[in-house]
């Protein structure tokens, strides 16, 4: 009887295997690529002292310390714009009334170019660079111009002027 069931046990554990081992499915992967563009703005803050004697104030961010782009779609642009039109009186966590009487220009350097292109910042989409390539990282320099004026208001010790610049790169 012993003899019986452990014979038993051994088919039943024969037949588990089997139908272990002939037992099959499979996995069907299917994949897209998106459009992807990476953009790193690599200074996140400058903080400047301005004097009319001395203006316009100026100072450029090499290519290594300016934006990185990198897409994988052919054509893209890099596009900054402001969300005030000059430097504004900012109290910390607010604007307040006053702003510098001209709006600052920025150039940029793109990597293989001397000089890209010149353009005064502003609250709408001003192209900076054009025609990225497919896969190339491009580095671009930055070079900020801000013209002081004997007629700008200097701020109490609490408040600064002060700007945000939103850089965008878009794929064609």
């Amino acid at each position: 009887m012993c003899f019986i069931i452990r014979l038993s046990l051994v088919l039943m554990a024969m037949c588990c295997l089997l139908t272990m081992a002939q037992a099959g499915n499979t996995l069907i992967i299917g994949a897209n690529i998106v459009s992807c563009i990476e953009l790193d703005v690599i200074t996140g803050s400058l903080t400047w002292l301005l004097d009319p004697a001395a203006s316009p104030y100026t100072q450029t961010l090499d290519k290594n310390k300016g934006v990185f782009v990198n897409g994988n779609k052919p054509g893209w642009t890099l596009y900054v714009r402001s969300e005030v039109a000059t430097l504004t009186n900012w109290d910390g966590s607010n604007y307040n009334s006053g702003a510098l009487q001209s709006p600052m220009t920025l150039q940029s350097y793109p990597e293989g170019n001397a000089i890209g292109k010149t353009i005064a910042v502003s609250v709408s989409n001003q192209e900076l660079v054009t025609e990225g390539e497919k896969g190339k990282d491009k580095k671009v320099g930055l070079g900020f111009s801000q013209p002081v004026s004997w007629n700008d208001d200097p701020l109490p010790s609490d408040h600064k002027y002060h700007i945000i610049l939103t850089f965008t790169a878009t794929a064609a």
